[in-house]
Parts: C-alpha cells; sequence; structure tokens
C-alpha cells in the first residue's frame, strides 16, 4: 500500500513538472520522505522494541515469591518456575492450596517481593 502512495505521488508531481516544463522533482522529495521514514521509526518502531526488551527481560527475571497478574486477571504468588523459563506455578488461593500452571507469555504483570512495580501499568498496593 506504501509503495502503490509512494509510486502514485512521484507520478503526481511528474504530471505536474511536465506542464510547468521542469523535470523530475529534485532530492528534496526524497529528503522529505526520508525524514518522515525517520521520524516513524523514532516514535513508533523504537520505543516499541525497546518496551519488548523490558517486558522480556522481567520474564526472565521471574522467580519464587513475585506477586503476578496474568493476562486473565488472575492474581497470584509464584510457587515454582520452570529452568528453561517457559512455565510457572502459581499459587491462586491459600484457603484452599490452589496451584495454577501458566506459560511465562501468560504474565500481563509482575509486582516483586519488596512491593516494587513491575511491567504494567497499574497502581502500586
Amino acid at each position: 500500500m506504501f509503495h502503490s502512495l509512494l509510486s502514485n505521488y512521484s507520478l503526481i508531481f511528474a504530471a505536474d513538472a511536465a506542464k510547468s516544463g521542469e523535470g523530475i522533482p529534485g532530492p528534496g522529495i526524497f529528503l522529505i520522505m526520508g525524514s518522515i521514514i525517520l521520524l516513524f521509526y523514532m516514535m513508533i518502531i523504537r520505543p516499541q522494541r525497546r518496551q519488548q526488551r523490558q517486558r522480556m527481560e522481567q520474564l526472565k527475571s521471574i522467580v519464587k515469591n513475585d506477586k503476578v497478574v496474568t493476562i486473565g486477571g488472575i492474581h497470584g504468588v509464584v510457587t515454582k518456575a520452570a529452568p528453561d523459563g517457559e512455565y510457572v506455578i502459581l499459587r491462586v488461593d491459600d484457603d484452599n492450596n490452589v496451584h495454577l500452571k501458566f506459560a511465562v507469555q501468560a504474565i500481563a504483570k509482575v509486582e516483586k517481593k519488596d512491593g516494587e512495580e513491575g511491567m504494567g501499568n497499574g497502581n502500586k498496593k
């Protein structure tokens, strides 16, 4: 879609240039397009990559007794983290000793033992 939009844009400029007797637009159009692409990268792609990297580091650092919230909204305490980092076992109910096994990617927010907030944008307790 972007490529067809760009080619249509250049055809419009070529048609305008032919009417006015000028040649194809100079390097100015490439500077503008390059600036737009650079701005797009700096505003969208780079911050998203940084967030993904932070999330992966956070998920790798999950240890026993960390309080977590899953993407389904289940709150629990980590009782075991797999050595390969694929899954965690959460204690979700102390009274009935209920434990559930989740994939690490299913963790939405991590609250460390010392009350330090991990991922997500929830409020500190």
